[in-house]
């Protein structure tokens, strides 16, 4: 064989070994060099890197903030009443040698799942110690973020923070109640002591302690009271045909 041949031989061998000893990790990423499975190296800076090619391994992983939507989650509130609640957290890495020791290979998925399972405890425990009319104001706001502040402490084991724990919205089963309640604003029960001749009811909101003095004589103007107390202070919107 030539000499030429040789030399290209060997070029393309140097030329092998420095492809698979240098590595590229962008703004976006963080990076753990493992050397048989043991952490080596942390890269959370952009740029060039190198490692031992054929003895150690790289994985990267997702630095940015990332969406986790959980499963409609029923909980019951201290009152008794249930509601289907959608929660909607957003999460970061911090510690890439944490999270790689808590999930192992299975990643950001294995991670979401861990996650999911947090938060759901938390929401069952804070919302079980409020009543039902705490999640339909503008308290929701500082339950959710109670829920927030708890989760992240359990949160950090996995060398995760959480950013934000936001509720999807009302839910369904919510809004069903109150629009069956808007459709038949006649619950009503007399007052107590009051004479028989005496047309004023109490109306009872079927979502909050929340009673209003109507005449039965006039429904429509009752139910438009009722739909506007629902939309203020639940937001619940309940116009319909």
């Amino acid at each position: 064989m030539s000499r030429t041949y040789f030399i290209f031989i060997f070029l393309a061998a140097i030329g092998f070994l420095a492809m698979s000893a240098l590595f590229i990790v962008d703004e976006r990423q963080k990076a753990l060099v493992l050397q048989f499975g043991e952490v080596r190296n942390i890269i959370e800076e952009p740029g060039l890197n190198v490692k031992i090619p054929f003895v150690q391994t790289v994985v990267k992983y997702d630095g940015r903030i990332l969406p986790l939507d959980t499963l409609p989650l029923e909980v019951t509130m201290k009152d008794n009443r249930r509601f289907d609640v959608d929660a909607f957290a957003r999460w970061k890495i911090t510690d890439v040698k944490a999270f790689r020791r808590a999930v192992g290979s299975g990643g950001a998925s294995a991670a979401a799942s861990r996650l999911e399972q947090i938060l759901n405890a938390e929401l069952r425990t804070t919302l079980g110690e409020v009543q039902s009319s705490a999640l339909l104001s503008a308290d929701r706001v500082n339950l959710m973020n109670s829920i927030r502040d708890s989760a992240k402490v359990k949160a950090s084991a996995l060398g995760v923070d959480i950013i934000d724990v936001s509720s999807g919205g009302t839910s369904s089963k919510t809004v069903a109640i109150a629009k069956e309640a808007v459709r038949n604003p006649l619950r009503i029960e007399r007052k107590p002591n009051t004479p028989v001749e005496d047309p004023t009811k109490e109306l009872r909101c079927r979502l909050c302690p929340k009673v209003m003095r109507i005449d039965p004589s006039k429904v429509s103007k009752n139910r438009q009271s009722y739909q506007m107390h629902l939309m203020e202070s639940h937001f619940v919107d309940t116009m319909f045909n």
